[in-house]
């Protein structure tokens, strides 16, 4: 039997297993980009390109090859069989020529396509045991409070003395991983992780014992072996305290002051002007409703689910305003042999914005602008472009903007800074986190 000493590679080894992989990933998406395929005849990626996606699939733990056996003839599929020389495991690598389903939308020809179980059998070793012991000591520290659902793998808690428990469950849980550690390192075994931990903050006992209506926490972990409590817990602690200053959820007691210290509200939905409100009418989206039926920045909410006015950067450490540009359109150029685009420009929010403010919008073919008093300002762009330009001119000064162009709704947005929008608008502001509003007051 031939055997691979995994811990022992040269150089030479070294470049034809990269060569072998490299080869065999740019052959798949060739034939994965292009439709074409390979006729179901085509023999399956062969044994060399099998044994270095095996290499690169168990890169640490030494094993050898037992067996290869066709199992399929047309279109060929060929298991090959290996074993550990470490400890009693066998994981497959599988090489053959897929004939997917038919798709009259999709159509895809025959490809090749090699698999290996390894990461999984390793999982196998100790999947159940760990599972076990977490919801064991989970039942343990709260038994009231967190509860764990097998279907998606979710754990919900109530507050953050139960988050606590939660990552306490985890980390002696995570204990049954560490014999894995003397054949592959800690990174390894998270990225190949079968056993991940999701959170999520429900509002009642009745949702907990539903598993209903929970809020996912941001910071989701592996065990692996290594598993290190305390920044865990400082991460899921600070993804629940951003949802409460982001008022999705309420207050906690229990939550330490310092996980809330500096947070600001992600998003804001609402701006007014001398105490109107901005018409965004986020409030009056219906579920279902067309795109024809709202405005822009209603289209926005449906399509990302975020009623945004805007938003919180932590790199200015200011809010951004979530400012429309106007439209990219496909239009035939004379003399161009294949359709172009054109910027059209068009600000729903200024227009409400300067109107509000006592000023006049101006829309033309080229550009939009506004007066409000003495302050002034237009939005054009530099003609058709796949990726045109976008350029304010406010009060003397000229800024060539950034773009979140057609995301969404084929319309231009841009993060403008709340202090430069209120200039723009010859405005004051202030800004209530609570309620998530700017609230821009007039100068006149």
């Amino acid at each position: 039997m031939p055997h691979l000493d995994l811990t022992n590679r040269g150089l030479a080894g070294r470049r034809r297993v990269v060569c072998a992989v490299v080869c065999f990933a740019l052959a798949l998406i060739a034939a994965l980009i292009t439709g074409c395929g390979v006729p179901l005849d085509s023999p399956a990626p062969g044994k060399d390109e099998v044994l270095a996606y095996v290499e690169e699939a168990c890169p640490h733990e030494a094993y050898e090859l037992v067996s290869v056996e066709e199992v399929n003839e047309l279109p060929q599929k060929v298991v090959y069989r290996f074993t550990s020389t470490e400890r009693e495991l066998s994981f497959t690598a599988t090489s053959e020529i897929v004939d997917p389903d038919p798709d009259p939308k999709f159509p895809t020809a025959p490809y090749p396509l090699i698999s290996c179980d390894y990461a999984e059998q390793v999982g196998d070793l100790y999947n159940d045991e760990a599972l076990a012991a977490y919801r064991a000591e989970l039942a343990q520290l709260r038994p009231d409070t967190t509860a764990y659902n097998e279907s998606n793998g979710m754990t919900l808690f109530r507050s953050y003395e139960d988050l606590e428990a939660v990552v306490e469950a985890a980390q002696r849980a995570d204990a049954i991983y560490e014999r894995e550690l003397a054949y592959n390192p800690a990174d390894w075994i998270r990225e190949h992780a079968a056993m991940s931990v999701h959170v999520g903050w429900v509002p009642d006992d009745e949702s907990l014992v539903a598993h209903k209506h929970w809020e996912t926490i941001g910071g989701s972990f592996a065990l692996s072996g290594a598993f290190d409590a305390a920044p865990q817990l400082d991460k899921l602690a600070g993804s629940y305290a951003q949802l409460i200053v982001d008022g999705t959820i309420p207050a906690d007691a229990s939550l330490p002051a310092r996980y809330l210290d500096g947070l600001h509200r992600s998003v804001l939905s609402h701006i007014t002007i001398d105490g109107v409100e901005v018409p965004f009418g986020f409030d009056e989206v219906d579920e279902g409703q067309s795109y024809s039926e709202c405005n822009l920045y209603q289209r926005e909410y449906i399509s990302s689910g975020s009623p945004c006015a805007a938003r919180w950067n932590d790199e200015t450490n200011s809010y951004g305003v979530y400012l429309d540009l106007g439209r990219l359109e496909e239009a035939a150029w004379e003399g161009l042999e294949e359709e172009g685009r054109i910027f059209l420009p068009e600000s729903w929010l200024l227009q409400h914005t300067v109107e509000l403010a006592g000023g006049t919008y101006l829309a033309g073919d080229s550009s939009c602008s506004w007066i409000i008093g003495s302050a002034t300002g237009s939005i054009r762009g530099d003609g058709p472009s796949d990726s045109p330009r976008f350029i304010l001119e406010a009060n003397g000064n000229t800024y060539e903007l950034d773009n979140d162009s057609g995301v969404h709704t084929g319309t231009v947005f841009t993060y403008i800074d709340v202090d430069l929008f209120a200039k723009l608008l010859d405005c004051t502001y202030r800004i209530d986190e609570a309620s998530g509003t700017i609230e821009l007051t007039t100068q006149r």
